[in-house]
C-alpha cells in the first residue's frame, strides 16, 4: 500500500512538475505601427503611389501557457491611424488616410534559454476593421469602412522577471486586402494595407 501511495504521489509530481509553465495570463503592448497603404482604382491602377505614416500601436489580450514551448492567446489590436499624400500635380493634392484596428488569435512557441530568456515566434489569424478617407486639399470626398480575415506572423522575445512577470518584446508584420466601391462614382478601388508593428508589453501569469 506504501508502494502504492509513494506512486501515486511521484506521478503527481511529476505531472506538476511538467506543467509547471501553463495557466492563463494577460498582457498589454505598446509601441509603434509603421502603416503603408496602397490605393488602386480600375480606371487607373497606377496613378496612386503609396501613403507611408507611424502612429502608436495598442494592444491587450489573454492567453493560455500549454507548456513552457507553446501557448494560446486572443488580443484586440488598434493599429492607430495613417495618413499621407498618394497624388500630387502641384496645385491638387490627394491624401489617404487609414484607420484600423483588428482582434486576433494566434499560436506562439517559444525556446527557452536559462531561467528567465525566451525567443518567441508566432502565426495568428485576425479580423481587421478598417476606416478609409480620400481627401483633396482639407477636404473629404471619400469615406468608407472594409473589414476581413487576414493572417499575420511575427517573431519576439520575453524576459522572466519573476514567476508572474514578464516584459515581452515583439515584431509583427500584418497584411490586409481590402476592396470597395467609391459610392458617388461607381468606381471600384483596391486598398492594401501593410503594417509592421513594434511594441514593449508586460505579461501577467496567473
Amino acid at each position: 500500500m506504501k508502494k502504492v501511495i509513494l506512486g501515486i504521489a511521484v506521478s503527481g509530481a511529476m505531472v506538476l512538475a511538467t506543467n509547471v509553465y501553463a495557466g492563463p495570463y494577460a498582457v498589454a503592448s505598446i509601441g509603434q505601427t509603421q502603416i503603408e497603404s496602397d490605393l488602386e482604382v480600375d480606371y487607373s491602377p497606377d496613378i496612386f503611389q503609396s501613403a507611408k505614416d507611424t502612429d502608436t500601436y495598442f494592444s491587450i489580450g489573454f492567453g493560455y501557457l500549454v507548456n513552457k514551448n507553446f501557448s494560446v492567446e486572443v488580443a484586440y489590436n488598434d493599429f492607430g491611424e495613417g495618413s499621407d499624400s498618394v497624388a500630387s500635380d502641384g496645385i491638387d493634392t490627394i491624401y489617404l488616410d487609414t484607420e484600423i484596428s483588428s482582434l486576433s488569435v494566434s499560436a506562439q512557441g517559444s525556446v527557452l534559454f536559462g531561467e528567465a530568456f525566451s525567443i518567441l515566434g508566432r502565426i495568428g489569424a485576425e479580423r481587421w476593421n478598417a476606416d478609409f478617407d480620400i481627401g483633396m486639399n482639407g477636404f473629404d470626398f471619400y469615406d468608407n469602412d472594409d473589414s476581413g480575415v487576414d493572417l499575420f506572423y511575427g517573431i519576439g522575445a520575453s524576459y522572466a522577471l519573476n514567476k508572474s512577470l514578464s516584459i515581452v518584446a515583439r515584431y509583427d508584420v500584418h497584411k490586409m486586402d481590402a476592396s470597395d466601391t467609391l459610392s458617388y462614382a461607381g468606381v471600384k478601388a483596391n486598398f492594401d494595407v501593410d503594417l509592421e508593428v513594434f511594441s514593449l508589453g508586460a505579461q501577467l501569469t496567473f
